[in-house]
């Protein structure tokens, strides 16, 4: 009798047991599994090497895509440019031949400084430059000896998009040995406007894990730039649709310990790598 009731109570004990573990279990299939495969691909990364983690932006914004349209220069705004004189036909506007990018050179030269060429340069475009102001500097080429701008929305740099006439909104600065600025080409994008509808956006930090999902990102890589701008989608002649894009830049080095530099674009809103290739820095 007694071991009847000692069995009785075993079995009740296995059974509240049961229970309380199936509850566990469900409790914990419950919780969302993308945090979870956050945090594992955070640590795979991590013991990877990849530096510079930490310091991405894990703040989601939302954002919106934004058309614009390619400007035709009047008459009176190059003509109002001092010291300027358009290089070839195409800077003289017509009726039938609008001008939608300025070849412009200079009738005196402008002294950029060797030690600090950016600085002069960005007077230059900001003083001397239609909608200067509007503009951001991208690179300084020493070697082929120009400077490139590129046109800003709200703070935000619009990358250059891929294919022909993809440069919409860009300054390209020419200066001899001298370091004097000799002449520029310009073109800009108007009436840009937000479509509707703001959608979630990835966050640095998510772009990054884009990046590495897709096995673009290599052991022992360092991330070392990362920005939010906008990236030509559908380039046409005179309309530009653009999507806001994360630009990130990654530094490793190859089997000879050649340092290499990467640039990646990824949608903001897709979740997609849009262009990832090799940057040449020592031009720079």
């Amino acid at each position: 009798m007694e071991w009847s009731k000692t069995t009785t109570i075993f079995i009740i004990a296995f059974l509240i047991l049961d229970i309380f573990l199936a509850v566990e279990y469900f409790k914990k299939k419950e919780e969302r599994p993308e945090n979870i495969v956050k945090m594992t691909r955070q640590q795979e990364m991590e013991a990877e090497g990849i530096k510079n983690l930490k310091r991405l932006p894990t703040t989601v914004e939302k954002g919106s895509y934004i058309t614009a349209q390619r400007k035709s220069f009047s008459k009176e705004e190059i003509e109002s440019l001092r010291n300027q004189k358009p290089l070839n036909s195409l800077s003289e506007p017509k009726e039938d031949n609008p001008v939608n990018e300025l070849n412009m050179g200079l009738t005196a030269p402008y002294a950029l400084i060797e030690s600090d060429l950016a600085s002069r340069a960005n007077e230059f475009v900001a003083k001397q430059l239609l909608n200067g102001n509007n503009y951001k500097l991208w690179k300084i080429d020493k070697v082929s000896r120009q400077i490139i701008y590129y046109q800003t929305y709200n703070g935000r740099t619009l990358f250059e998009g891929e294919g022909t006439d993809a440069n919409m909104g860009k300054i390209t600065i020419y200066y001899n040995d001298k370091n004097e600025v000799t002449g520029y080409t310009q073109s800009m994008l108007t009436d840009i406007k937000e479509l509707e509808n703001p959608e979630p956006m990835l966050s640095a930090s998510e772009a990054v894990n884009v990046i590495y999902s897709q096995g673009r990102l290599q052991e022992n890589s360092e991330i070392i730039e990362w920005e939010l701008g906008y990236y030509t989608q559908y380039p046409l002649p005179t309309f530009r649709n653009l999507a806001p894009a994360w630009r990130i830049e990654i530094k490793r080095k190859d089997e000879n310990g050649q340092e290499i530099y990467e640039e990646f674009m990824v949608h903001a809103i897709d979740g997609e790598i849009i262009k990832g290739e090799v940057k040449q820095k020592e031009n720079e």
